[in-house]
């Protein structure tokens, strides 16, 4: 795992994002680290998705050996409404995502689950709503790891090259 740590990465190191992808390249193409099928990017917080779904869709180099299969959000169902209601990236992430995974649904009455579903689903037509559950707990739609999460679908192509 590759952690960047030298500020935000959807606005200030777009430069740092790309020379990492093209670092990590190089380093499997060398052999000098183990090969991999797939490239995770989490971003913190309220980070625009645009600029970092830009930065490997439109650079030269890092479309012809990366393919985004799909963005996967993470609503706090507690407090997901509120934070929708106060901030425009949250509404742009929930937008743009092609699963939308709640949290802290164990915490929601009855009907809270299918209530906050709804709302962010709003936003995303084609994205799937489900949520994750803490050991114990009654099962509710709950996302299944890696397969149906990660594997979207949304661009059929080959492996990284």
């Amino acid at each position: 795992m590759l952690v960047m740590t030298s500020g935000c990465l959807c606005c200030s190191i777009r430069g740092d994002l790309i020379a990492t992808l093209e670092d990590i390249l190089r380093k499997r193409d060398n052999g000098r680290i183990a090969p991999f099928d797939r490239v995770i990017i989490e971003t913190t917080g309220l980070a625009d998705p645009a600029p970092v779904l830009h930065t490997v869709m439109l650079h030269p180099y890092l479309m012809l050996r990366f393919r985004l299969d799909g963005v996967i959000t993470l609503i706090d169902a507690v407090n997901g409404s509120a934070t929708l209601d106060s901030h425009e990236e949250a509404v742009k992430q929930a937008a743009m995502a092609d699963r939308l995974v709640l949290s802290k649904t164990d915490l929601l009455a009855d009907g809270g689950v299918c209530g906050i579903c709804a709302r962010v689903s709003q936003n995303s037509i084609q994205a799937r709503c489900c949520s994750t559950r803490r050991r114990g707990k009654p099962r509710r739609r709950r996302c299944s790891m890696p397969g149906s999460m990660i594997r979207t679908g949304k661009f059929p192509m080959c492996g990284i090259g």
